[in-house]
């Protein structure tokens, strides 16, 4: 079965224990493209809810997917990937030292994919630059830059950071 804790609404000293007997998200969910935001900036579709709701969330901020093999990682960052590419102002880039396995479907819609390790320091190097060069060109005032179809947000994917992060050389 599945259990989940939640804390009770009314009193933050009550903990409800939720049993189930069977996983209601059990079931294959299909993608509504409906649910795709106009811009980085909108809520977007994040995963579903027991009661098969979905969960959204605005994207434009620091993702980090982990978790046993098995348990939906790739299936999340698929959604993932079509909320971004469906909107013009963001951008992606992809490490996949996996020769971009995982994100196989999304190939023709990201804007970069490295696979070799000298590629991964090319890109990280030129994002790093990049964000050095919106830091200081384009402050107006605000704490943070807001994605533009001119200046889009670059979301650097890392699928299987080790492989990126323990290599020699």
């Amino acid at each position: 079965g599945m259990v989940r804790v939640a804390a009770h609404p009314k009193n933050a000293s009550v903990v409800l224990l939720h049993l189930k007997r069977s996983n209601p998200l059990a079931e294959v969910i299909e993608w509504d493209p409906s649910l795709a935001p106009s811009s980085i900036m909108d809520e977007a579709p994040i995963g579903k809810r027991e009661s098969g709701g979905w969960i959204k969330a605005c994207l434009a901020r620091n993702w980090f997917f982990i978790g046993a093999s098995r348990t939906g990682k790739s299936n999340e960052l698929s959604v993932f990937f079509d909320s971004i590419t469906s909107v013009p102002d963001a951008l992606i880039w992809l490490i996949d030292r996996k020769g971009g396995r995982a994100a196989r479907p999304w190939m023709p819609a990201l804007d970069w994919c490295a696979v070799e390790i000298d590629e991964a320091r090319v890109l990280l190097s030129v994002a790093l630059a990049e964000l050095r060069a919106r830091a200081m060109l384009a402050y107006f005032g605000d704490e943070q830059l807001r994605p533009t179809i001119e200046v889009p947000a670059i979301f650097v994917v890392v699928d299987e950071a080790n492989q990126v992060t323990s290599v020699d050389g």
